[in-house]
């Protein structure tokens, strides 16, 4: 189904991201990654077509596109977790802090951040970001306090 949407429109950002997570359950991790790479890119195209659209006195064009959170943010974040599941916690890192630039209210790319950092043995940013996911009223309240409480003894 979600080829037949990319068939219709090859540039629709949400078939490109639902294919990819069609893609990351079959455990085609590279096709899942490459299709997750297109939402992010077809998305962006989408916000710079209409940056350039013009309102002029004699014609006016209203368009308005809503996703509850912009198809890239979950992308990002989708990526971000394929990389963890590969051991590769350095991309994994640029696609979380990508993510937090379109929604820095999500709690969950905070928490990735903060497990990264701490494997990385970086307390000061494993803290930092940890405190953020708790004060964004990220549901692993109890696992995050304790974890806090572990790095501080330290």
């Amino acid at each position: 189904a979600f080829k037949r949407v990319i068939k219709i429109d090859t540039k629709d950002p949400i078939g490109h991201y639902n294919l990819g997570c069609v893609y990351s359950v079959l455990n085609d991790w590279k096709k899942a990654e490459e299709e997750w790479k297109r939402a992010i890119k077809y998305e962006k195209e989408v916000k710079r077509r209409g940056k350039r659209e013009e309102i002029s006195r004699s014609y006016l064009r209203i368009s308005l596109l809503v996703f509850k959170y912009p198809v890239a943010f979950r992308a990002h974040k989708s990526l971000g977790w394929l990389y963890l599941d590969r051991n590769l916690p350095d991309k994994a890192l640029k696609e979380f802090k990508a993510a937090i630039k379109l929604e820095p209210g999500d709690p969950e790319p905070y928490y990735e951040l903060g497990k990264i950092y701490l494997s990385k043995n970086n307390r000061k940013k494993a803290i930092y970001y940890f405190e953020k996911y708790l004060y964004l009223g990220g549901e692993k309240e109890r696992e995050v306090r304790k974890l806090l409480d572990s790095i501080r003894k330290r």
